[in-house]
C-alpha cells in the first residue's frame, strides 16, 4: 500500500510544472516567473526585457514608498484634461479614443496615469536630492560675474487701475482692501526693454 501511494506522489510530482515561483528579488520584494511570463504576454517581448521592466517598477515602487511619494485622483484627473486638450478632445472623448486605440478602459488608464505622475515624481525628486544648494561664496562670485543681469529688473508686474469717480479712485489708493465695481483693475507685466 505504501509503494503504491508513493509510487503515485512520484509520478505526480514529475509531471508537475513550477507555476509560480520567486524568480527574483529586488530589495526584499519578490517577481515570481508568473509575473515575467505575464509581462511578457501583455507587452510581447522576451523574458530579459520583461525581468528589467519588472526590476525597474520594483525598484521605483520601493523608492517611491521610501520617499513617500504619493499622487492624488486631482492630478491624475489634471493630467487627463491636459493631454485630452492638447489632443482637441474633451476627457470623455478621450477616454473613448484610447479604448478605442489600446483597449482600456477608463479605470486602466487611470492607473496607467498614475504610474506616470508617480514616476515623474520621484526622478524629480531623485534629481533634487542630488542638486546641492549654493554656499555665500559661490552666490556672490555669479553676482560679480553677471552684475549686469543685476542692474535693473528685467520687467515689472504692475496694476492699473481705472474709474470715472476720482473719489472712488482715491480710496482704492488709500485702502488695498476696497472695492467699488466702478473701479476696474488689469495686472500687467511691463518688460523692462519696452519701457
Amino acid at each position: 500500500m505504501y509503494k503504491i501511494f508513493l509510487t503515485i506522489v512520484l509520478t505526480v510530482g514529475l509531471s508537475a510544472q513550477m507555476v509560480d515561483g520567486v524568480a527574483i528579488v529586488v530589495k526584499g520584494k519578490a517577481i515570481t516567473l508568473f509575473d515575467i511570463k505575464k509581462e511578457m504576454e501583455q507587452a510581447k517581448i522576451d523574458s530579459k526585457q520583461a525581468s528589467n521592466i519588472l526590476i525597474r517598477k520594483k525598484l521605483e515602487e520601493v523608492e517611491t514608498q521610501e520617499r513617500k511619494i504619493s499622487v492624488t485622483s486631482s492630478e491624475v484627473y489634471d493630467d487627463l484634461k491636459q493631454t485630452a486638450a492638447r489632443n482637441k478632445l474633451t476627457v470623455s472623448e478621450f477616454y473613448k479614443a484610447v479604448r478605442d486605440a489600446n483597449g482600456l478602459s477608463s479605470k486602466e488608464l487611470k492607473v496607467k496615469v498614475k504610474e506616470k505622475l508617480l514616476s515623474k515624481k520621484l526622478h524629480a525628486a531623485i534629481a533634487y536630492s542630488h542638486i546641492s544648494q549654493p554656499n555665500d561664496h559661490e552666490v556672490e562670485e555669479y553676482y560679480k560675474l553677471n552684475k549686469d543681469n543685476f542692474a535693473h529688473p528685467s520687467a515689472f508686474s504692475v496694476i492699473i487701475y481705472q474709474a470715472k469717480d476720482k473719489n472712488a479712485l482715491q480710496e482704492k489708493i488709500a485702502n488695498p482692501m476696497f472695492y467699488s465695481p466702478s473701479v476696474q483693475s488689469n495686472e500687467q507685466v511691463l518688460p523692462y526693454d519696452r519701457i
